[in-house]
């Protein structure tokens, strides 16, 4: 849990600042945190905690991030200032101003090469910047201390960034004194890289990256926001109304499109219902000799067909398959040998085919024979009788109507009725 506070004065008096440049903020963040969001943007996922140091002139700001999380934040006061002031001290006729361009200049914490030596102005550097950074290395071991004992896992890389962080050597000098890796925040995005000298310029404004990244709709680690109570934002409600026009007409054009889409659903339903209705004409007519549509009309006309004419199948794809099977062993169970090597059956298309080898000739028409005999088998046709290729007999096939629905004629309708009309 993270909590802030700040003074209502103190709120109210950044406000009347803002307010005579013409701005007036939605919110008003920590300025550790912003940091963390351009971290989180610019690093990506990190599974393991990394810590981002923002070093400005008056204090630093520790952020420690894990998978885009915040997980501890620390201000120390302290930060370039000190090495200014340590380089004053050590060169006493320099002025504020002429020492801070010079610690930008010359400041470095890296030692001389192998075989080189200090002159007595870089010796003097160099301890007046040992000795500015000292108090901040103190306060960074102590908090990367209580992270790792809160958390129960040590940082595993420390980033830099803010004006401070352009001290040279001070990544070395960091990584050397606390005993984790230490580098520049990265700027390999492509977003920055596209754009000629912002990679170098990136630790002078990575709080305002991570202002502008949550301007632009990027979530707060932390969800923070000073601007509560009298300071609370009150554009939203003015924004809106000067959009009420342009939002009264996109609201209709989104009904205009819905009742568009529920106009086309319906066409599209109705031409599915008529192309069943069209499929249930042509299956009635095929099956009962006239269209009958509606599941009323269906009923009763099954219902008046009686058992002797009906037009549903007595028999189904299987029962014709094994009748057929039964044939072929009756024919040969009657000395003719005759084998079938296929047999399909479609009642949907009213179709069978059989095909097979006999010996002989007789014993091609022997089967046909057995085959006639089944209810459901009609208009036998046999294909050519020809001498086999692959083995003695000959390969034969046979086809016909397989169905067994039967629609009773008008002859047999009367019969049944004792000849009345």
């Amino acid at each position: 849990m993270f909590v802030a506070a700040a003074k209502p004065e103190a709120v109210a008096d950044r406000l009347e600042t803002l307010a005579t440049w013409g701005i007036d903020p939605r919110v008003l963040e920590l300025s550790p945190f912003p940091v963390a969001a351009a971290a989180a943007w610019l690093l990506g996922p990190t599974p393991e905690p990394v810590a981002v140091l923002d070093i400005g002139a008056q204090r630093a700001s520790l952020v420690v991030i894990a998978d885009q999380k915040v997980e501890f934040v620390h201000t120390v006061a302290g930060g370039g200032a000190l090495v200014t002031a340590a380089i004053m001290r050590a060169f006493p006729d320099l002025d504020e101003e002429t020492a801070r361009m010079g610690k930008h200049r010359d400041g470095s914490l890296l030692m001389p090469a192998e075989g080189e030596a200090w002159t007595e102005d870089e010796e003097l550097v160099f301890s007046a910047c040992d000795e500015g950074v000292k108090p901040l290395v103190r306060d960074l071991r102590r908090s990367l201390h209580a992270h790792a004992t809160q958390w129960g896992r040590p940082v595993t890389r420390l980033y830099l960034t803010g004006g401070g962080s352009q001290l040279r050597g001070l990544s070395e000098y960091l990584g050397s004194a606390l005993g984790v890796e230490t580098e520049l925040l990265p700027a390999t995005r492509p977003e920055v890289v596209a754009m000629p000298d912002l990679a170098e310029q990136l630790p002078l404004f990575t709080t305002a990256l991570g202002l502008a990244l949550r301007a632009a709709g990027m979530q707060s680690a932390t969800g923070l926001d000073l601007r509560v109570g009298a300071s609370a934002f009150k554009g939203t409600t003015e924004h809106l109304r000067g959009r009420l026009v342009e939002m009264a007409a996109w609201g209709g054009a989104i009904v205009a499109a819905l009742m568009m889409l529920l106009v086309a659903r319906a066409s599209l339903l109705q031409a599915e219902v008529d192309v069943l209705d069209a499929e249930l004409t042509k299956l009635t007519t095929e099956v009962m000799g006239k269209p009958v549509t509606g599941s009323e009309s269906i009923l009763k006309a099954i219902r008046e067909s009686g058992d002797e004419a009906s037009f549903i199948p007595k028999q189904s794809a299987f029962d014709i398959f094994a009748a057929v099977t039964a044939a072929v062993q009756a024919t040969s169970d009657e000395g003719y040998d005759a084998k079938a090597k296929q047999v399909d059956v479609d009642l949907q298309r009213k179709q069978f085919l059989i095909k097979g080898i006999a010996d002989t000739a007789e014993s091609v028409d022997a089967l046909e024979t057995k085959l006639s005999e089944i209810p459901c088998i009609k208009e036998i046709k046999r294909g050519s009788v020809e001498a086999s290729r692959t083995s003695a007999g000959f390969d034969f096939d046979m086809k016909g109507t397989a169905s067994c629905a039967a629609i009773a004629s008008p002859a047999k309708k009367a019969a049944k009725s004792g000849g009345k009309p």
